[in-house]
């Protein structure tokens, strides 16, 4: 407190004229759960602090509030490269998410297209092996038919 407000300093009883001056001064008065009050004859300033340490405290807590509200600053700048990045990523997922779409849809029409070829070449492969058997079989026929007319030729022959 300063020697000019410790000169014009008054508890509430005097401001309010409850009681004489002459009983109250700045040295009998003990400073127990004193607020800051605004002067009924100043136009709405409040007092100043009352002592260095009240002071020391606003400055700290405007400090503080200061260093809060930069973090929290940053803390916004930081959710929002957050934000950017999950958007990129899901955009990139998405992109991923169509490619292997696409080609779940070419594996598909390759594998059906393929089955089809498989049988198709099945049945050609079927066809080739009947065919053969079949001329196999001539063959064998005409083998025993020509050994038949031979047995009899050998046989005419030797009687």
């Amino acid at each position: 407190m300063t020697a000019d407000h410790k000169v014009k300093w008054q508890c509430e009883k005097c401001i309010n004229k409850s009681h004489e001056k002459d009983k109250c001064s700045i040295e009998n008065f003990s400073f127990v759960n004193v607020t800051q009050r605004n002067r009924s004859n100043q136009s709405g300033a409040s007092a100043p602090p009352l002592s260095s340490m009240g002071a020391d405290v606003s400055v700290d807590l405007v400090i503080e509030m200061r260093l809060l509200q930069a973090e929290m600053i940053s803390v916004r700048a930081e959710m929002q490269e957050v934000r950017s990045v999950i958007l990129s990523l899901t955009s990139a997922v998405g992109a991923c998410n169509s490619r292997i779409s696409d080609l779940a849809t070419r594996m598909e029409a390759i594998e059906s297209r393929q089955c089809q070829q498989v049988t198709n070449d099945v049945l050609a492969l079927e066809g080739t092996i009947t065919g053969l058997q079949s001329e196999l079989n001539d063959r064998v026929q005409d083998m025993l038919c020509n050994d038949c007319i031979s047995d009899s030729a050998t046989i005419f022959l030797f009687c």
